[in-house]
């Protein structure tokens, strides 16, 4: 279907559900009571109620069951529960397919996948897939059909769904019976029977038996085609199914019709058709009408054939009935043309090929030609029948000339047939010679041949009789064992295989002589007195009244390798799955606990019992957990971008002292905060003349992180002592390297655990006292980042004495000339944009609020736009903007579409991106939509006036 078509069914329907939601919803809640025990339920309860009702009436009572559904739906929009909205739209769309209308069945299906799944169960989402492929099925496309039902049924088989899986394969043999496939449909019937008759699900039973009666149906044995539909339909009443019995009414019709008993199709097709119209069901009526109007042009009754086609005509174009309609238009063109009517049958026959599918075009093209061929014939009627006159006369003195020329050539071509018999029978005498010569000389070859592949074979070969007696080798075996031919074939079994003993060996053979071949492994002892791993391929020969054993043998040596290494590699797998099983645990532990630190503290300030010195503590508490929530996900990030080989660094030269010192007025802050009175921080710098010129080339920030990991593990785990940290000059292959070190008196590493300490996952607990917080990434990315910096961590250790975490890096002593290219400390911005106005595009409130705070102090004119929509409306209605921020994600249309038209206004107006995506070649991706900077969340105040510094002149 095309997009424009798509979007004009889709707004219509939309009218449709508007006009039912608004215009009848009066209606349909105050004639719909809830039963006592549901009226006093909560609304998830009555939505459920309203569901089930509605399932039940899908094939009984359309409207009542459409009514029921937009209740539902006007429930579920009131809860804005979007588990319970996908439920309603799951059945609207069943409902939608049950009668018919697979366009829109289609597009709910979708839309259910391409946006619910993260909200749905797998078996709510393969019965989706399983309802999107049967609707598939109804277009033609049977492939996608199939991969959507066997997808579903993959899911269904992995719960052990039995009800699902039984309806699953029974589907697929109805798309096989549309492929026309009857073997393939008739197996998938029978699997699915025998699955319902185990659950004893008579409607199952019921539907498989109607099915293979259809099978049998166009296998032609007619008889074998009833008996089954008419079980069929049997149960079918017994279950009080009313479209399934018209459905088997009517497939019972089809029989009779194909067997040519047109009566008896008739008396079914008009049960049939007063079922439907019990039920009122116009796709059934419709159905029907057309089947009637077949059945009397297979009598050649054309006037009761239009008759009722013409009805079915009717209800098809009143009820816009897509596939209906075009099979009727077809039957009508074939009745009008019985009729000899070829006009009106043109006209028809035109109106379904414009209805039909794409691909009967040429068959289209080919029945119009065929009509307006027979309509032109009529009018030339009388022309053709002087012309043919004439040729009559000249035909009959050409067949004449024809016969004679005929003959002549036969009695020709049977005097040479015999002259070539003769040839070719002296030819063939000639030719059996040959090749018995040749077949002698072939056979000899043969067997040279066989002889010398045996003896030239990888595996080792060896023939033994009844006792053990070697009486053949081949090259390999000699190989293998380091024996020469006539050593080995001088020996038994017993003298290369040493757990062989007579008793042994003769139930081995008894074995052998019953199974005909055993395959075992052996170990093989060689010349050199070595044993070799083998496995042995027996098999039992009997020749001339004797018993043999042929013998495969092949050396196991790589394999028994290969099994050791894989056995190794299974249970390092094992351990790495343990512990990230272990830190998916703490993870959730770790991002919790900072969670609801803020969550707590956050309602403590609404509190009024609370002082302002309490509350200032209260925010310096929830910025802290804050911090510690964001480390957690910036680890998780780092460790991503490693594992993705997608981290950078970025280098500079920086004085060490410098950095070291900002590390240590942070910490000693941190340690009174953490009430940690017992332990004593200390910084060990280099106390030489040079000490305020070392310097090194690195990331400052990475660096950073390294010493901020190293001594947070360090307050960590020590209670009481000193943790000393800082660096020495040191010389290591005439390298010049910065030594630098974390030291602590605390619990320490057992010595076992500092072979893994610095692996992804891992974490150490104290189990004799407490376990520690943490998510065990920080000394994996810890040494990562020293590797990317050009050095190498390690670690030394003892238990209850401490621990010292250490790192190399190359360093350079500079002069006072190069003082200029060192980091300095960044400044605050102080801004002053009062005349400036920028756009805001942010569909989250409380996002928004933060922004318009953090510009406060500049003073700078904030518009406020929630939606991309708005943002374009706000931008054309705005005489200047000096800059936009931009959300990426934004209900409707996204960020990058809303830059995308902004920048088709106006080219110069700067827009920054601003998401929550913090990964890899997201910021890339900004500038490739349009967008001129980036920015990422959660950012500061500083970094965000920074940015649009950049970009507001």
């Amino acid at each position: 279907m095309s997009l424009f078509k798509r979007i004009i069914i889709t707004c219509f329907f939309s009218l449709i559900f508007t006009r039912l939601l608004f215009g009848n919803q009066a209606y349909i809640e105050n004639n719909f009571n809830f039963p006592d025990t549901i009226s006093n339920q909560s609304e998830q309860i009555q939505i459920e109620y309203l569901l089930d009702s509605a399932e039940k009436l899908i094939s009984i009572d359309y409207t009542r069951s459409n009514e029921l559904i937009s209740l539902a739906r006007k429930y579920a929009d009131s809860l804005d529960d979007k588990l319970q909205l996908s439920k309603v739209l799951f059945l609207q769309g069943k409902l939608n397919y049950a009668h018919g209308d697979f366009y829109e069945a289609e597009e709910i299906f979708q839309h259910l996948l391409d946006n619910h799944q993260n909200i749905l169960t797998n078996n709510t989402i393969a019965e989706i897939k399983h309802a999107l492929g049967l609707t598939y099925m109804r277009f033609n496309n049977y492939n996608k059909a199939i991969n959507l039902i066997q997808e579903a049924l993959f899911v269904y088989e992995k719960s052990d769904d039995k009800l699902n899986i039984a309806t699953a394969i029974k589907d697929l043999g109805v798309i096989y019976y549309y492929l026309g496939n009857e073997n393939s449909a008739l197996e998938e019937y029978q699997k699915a029977l025998l699955l319902y008759r185990d659950l004893e699900n008579n409607q199952g039973i019921a539907q498989c038996l109607n099915n293979i009666g259809m099978i049998f149906r166009l296998k032609g044995n007619y008889a074998l085609a009833i008996e089954y539909l008419e079980k069929s339909l049997e149960l079918k009443y017994l279950l009080n199914n009313e479209p399934g019995i018209a459905n088997s009414l009517g497939n019972i019709g089809h029989v009779y019709a194909s067997a040519g008993d047109y009566d008896k199709a008739l008396d079914y097709y008009n049960k049939m058709l007063e079922k439907w119209l019990e039920m009122d069901n116009v796709n059934g009526i419709s159905e029907a009408y057309n089947y009637l109007g077949e059945v009397y042009l297979c009598m050649d009754k054309p006037n009761q054939a239009i008759d009722v086609l013409l009805k079915g005509n009717k209800i098809a174009s009143r009820n816009k009935l897509k596939q209906r309609l075009t099979d009727n238009y077809e039957l009508l063109s074939k009745a009008y043309e019985q009729r000899d009517n070829y006009e009106t049958a043109l006209t028809y026959f035109k109106k379904y090929n414009v209805s039909k599918d794409s691909l009967y075009e040429s068959l289209t093209n080919q029945r119009i030609s065929e009509y307006i061929t027979r309509y032109e014939k009529l009018r030339a009627e009388n022309e053709l029948i002087d012309q043919e006159r004439k040729i009559l006369e000249q035909r009959f003195q050409i067949i004449i000339t024809i016969i004679i020329l005929v003959g002549l050539i036969v009695f020709l071509f049977f005097l040479y047939r015999q002259n070539k018999t003769i040839r070719r029978k002296s030819k063939k005498i000639q030719k059996i010679n040959r090749e018995l010569d040749f077949r002698v000389q072939q056979k000899t070859s043969e067997l040279r041949l066989a002889h010398f592949s045996i003896d030239l074979a990888f595996d080792a070969i060896i023939w033994m009789e009844k006792n053990g007696k070697i009486i053949y080798v081949n090259q390999s075996a000699c190989n293998m064992l380091s024996y020469r031919k006539e050593e080995l074939e001088e020996m038994y079994i017993f003298d290369i295989v040493a757990e062989f003993t007579d008793d042994v060996w003769n139930d081995y053979w008894d074995q052998l002589k019953q199974k005909q071949s055993l395959i075992i492994q052996l170990n093989y002892q060689t010349k050199r007195g070595s044993e070799i791993p083998v496995e042995v391929a027996f098999n039992f020969r009997e020749f001339e009244g004797q018993e043999y054993n042929f013998t495969f043998s092949r050396n196991i040596v790589d394999r028994k390798i290969a099994e050791e290494k894989l056995k190794k590699a299974k249970e390092r797998a094992e351990r790495s799955d343990h512990l990230k099983s272990e830190f998916l645990a703490n993870m959730s532990h770790e991002i919790r606990t900072p969670m609801n630190a803020i969550n707590g503290f956050l309602s403590l300030l609404s509190d009024d019992d609370v002082s302002s010195n309490q509350k200032k503590e209260i925010i310096e508490l929830a910025r802290t957990s804050s911090n510690d929530l964001i480390n957690i996900i910036n680890d998780i990030i780092d460790i991503s971008k490693i594992e993705a080989d997608e981290l950078t660094i970025e280098k500079a030269l920086y004085y060490v002292n410098d950095i070291l010192q900002e590390i240590y007025d942070y910490y000693i802050k941190d340690l009174n905060y953490l009430h940690k009175n017992k332990v004593q921080l200390k910084l060990e710098k280099d106390d030489s003349t040079v000490k305020d010129r070392i310097a090194f080339y690195t990331d400052k920030s990475r660096f950073k992180q390294v010493m901020n990991n190293l001594i947070s593990n360090a307050i960590k785990f020590t209670d009481e002592g000193e943790i000393v940290f800082g660096y020495q000059r040191i010389t290591s292959g005439g390298r010049k390297l910065l030594k630098f070190f974390v030291k602590d008196t605390g619990i320490g590493i057992p010595e076992d655990s500092q072979e893994y300490i610095f692996n992804r996952f891992s974490k150490l607990d104290d189990k004799r006292k407490k376990t520690y917080k943490g998510t065990g990434l920080g000394l994996s990315i810890s040494k990562n980042l020293v590797q990317m910096l050009g050095g190498k961590i390690g670690v030394q250790s003892e238990i209850n004495k401490g621990s010292e975490f250490y790192f190399t890096l190359p360093y350079k002593i500079l002069d006072n000339k190069e003082t200029k290219l060192l980091y300095t400390p960044e400044k605050k911005i102080e801004v002053d944009w009062e005349d400036k106005v920028i756009l805001v595009v942010e569909d989250t409130p409380s996002n928004y609020l933060l922004i318009e705070n953090y510009l406060k102090s500049t003073k700078i004119q904030v518009f406020w736009a929630k939606s991309g929509k708005e943002a374009i409306d706000i931008f054309k209605e705005t005489e200047h903007l000096d800059l936009v921020l931009m959300d990426i994600q934004l209900p409707g249309i996204n960020g990058y579409e809303v830059t995308k038209l902004i920048k088709a206004y106006n080219q110069n107006v700067p827009v920054i991106a601003q998401t929550a995506y913090a990964l890899s070649g997201e910021k890339e991706q900004s500038l490739k939509e349009g967008c001129d900077d980036y920015i990422a969340k959660p950012f500061k105040k500083e970094t965000l006036i920074e940015v649009l510094s950049k970009h507001i002149q």
